[in-house]
């Protein structure tokens, strides 16, 4: 209830707003109370929600709030009651589950959330960088729309990087001292070392075709802008015209400066200490704009491996109505996902009922054995709710 305590602050006349700009509330009930003791706990909720409901765009419109739910451990407030929706706007609110927080990966019962180590880990280092800011002032001076901006990059989708800073540059240089090599195949490409000396960028010249709309790649290297968009210019060299659909890296100009989708990665739970992040880009709103995107391969001592495909999102979807009773002694097979792709796509339409509760796993059925540390991640987000969680299959013994 310690949250619902900060924001009854709010209602008292005597309280003076502008101390107060960032909210942090582990497993509180916002939108009511898991039991309504007496006539005074609803008459004090009514007053809270009510007043922060009409003062959120005037009096409360520079306050921002995180609300961290447990997850399936905690028994006791479960997220819908901790959401802070329909009482803040999106726009200064961030409602999550401790399992879908990035480097947390976790559930947490009612008490263990306030000493997890991993989430205090996030958020120490996130209430760090609001107070330190770009001019070291030991101030909050940030606006309330580049704090949420911060507070989502630690809490929501974190491309990696420590330092919010460095994980959100919007253009990079395009290092001409390192050489371009041109993706083994137009739409999947692998490229794995058992160590870099030199690094250098993979190129992947985009299309107009209308059945090529999606770019996805994975990597295990933790650079931060490791991938690039730019628009490259013509060699004037006169000669025949290639036939190739893919350009050779001598007929254009390099760029010197790239737009960095990076911040767009997402990073996944290591497994055996094998980090690994990705991204997905929608190739059709680059069109105009870009005709290359780079894929940064920075030297390493280490083994690197790095996935990367061009493909038609409908062609790597599948839709599975799951039955109105669902019985726990069958196996359903929903999907089996063929060689050539690195991501597929499976929407569960129709459940919406306890009895149609579904256990859902994941099996390596074939395995590249060029990688070495090869292992399948399964992402389970669940739409209007917060929670997301990860598991990871291995090839079947």
């Amino acid at each position: 209830m310690g949250g619902m305590v900060a924001r009854a602050l709010f209602t008292v006349p005597t309280f003076n707003a502008k101390q107060l700009d960032t909210i942090f509330t582990f497993s509180t009930p916002h939108q009511a109370p898991v039991l309504f003791a007496d006539s005074h706990m609803q008459m004090f909720y009514a007053k809270v929600n009510g007043y922060w409901k009409e003062n959120i765009n005037d009096s409360l419109k520079d306050v921002v709030a995180v609300s961290i739910n447990g997850g399936k451990r905690d028994k006791f407030v479960s997220d819908h009651l901790s959401s802070l929706s329909g009482i803040m706007t999106h726009r200064r609110a961030i409602n999550v589950v401790s399992s879908s927080v990035p480097n947390v990966w976790t559930a947490a019962d009612h008490s263990s959330i306030i000493w997890c180590e991993q989430l205090v880990d996030v958020v120490t280092t996130a209430m760090f960088k609001l107070v330190n800011g770009l001019d070291r002032s030991k101030q909050v001076h940030l606006s309330a729309d580049e704090k949420i901006r911060m507070l989502h990059y630690y809490f929501v989708q974190n491309p990696g990087p420590d330092d919010y800073y460095a994980g959100i540059q919007g253009v990079v240089d395009v290092k001409s001292e390192h050489p371009w090599q041109l993706a083994s195949d137009e739409h999947l490409w692998t490229f794995s070392r058992e160590k870099v000396e030199e690094p250098r960028y993979i190129s992947i010249p985009l299309t107009s075709d209308k059945h090529l709309n999606t770019f996805a790649a994975v990597t295990n290297q933790a650079e931060p802008s490791w991938v690039l968009a730019c628009k490259t210019r013509k060699n004037s060299k006169k000669g025949k015209k290639s036939k190739k659909k893919m350009r050779s890296p001598e007929e254009f100009k390099k760029c010197e400066l790239a737009t960095n989708f990076s911040p767009k990665s997402n990073i996944f739970p290591a497994n055996n200490g094998v980090m690994r992040k990705s991204v997905m880009l929608n190739t059709t709103d680059m069109e105009g704009y870009y005709d290359t995107l780079l894929v940064y391969v920075t030297s390493s001592s280490k083994p690197v491996d790095i996935w990367g495909q061009y493909f038609y999102d409908k062609n790597q979807q599948t839709t599975v109505t799951v039955p109105m009773a669902c019985n726990v002694f069958n196996i359903y097979e929903i999907a089996q996902i063929t060689d050539g792709r690195i991501f597929h796509s499976v929407v569960l339409d129709g459940l919406n009922s306890l009895s149609q509760a579904v256990k859902i796993s994941v099996v390596t059925l074939t395995c590249q054995s060029q990688i070495k540390d090869g292992f399948g991640v399964m992402r389970l987000l669940i739409p209007n709710r917060a929670e997301i969680s990860y598991d990871s299959s291995f090839p079947l013994q």
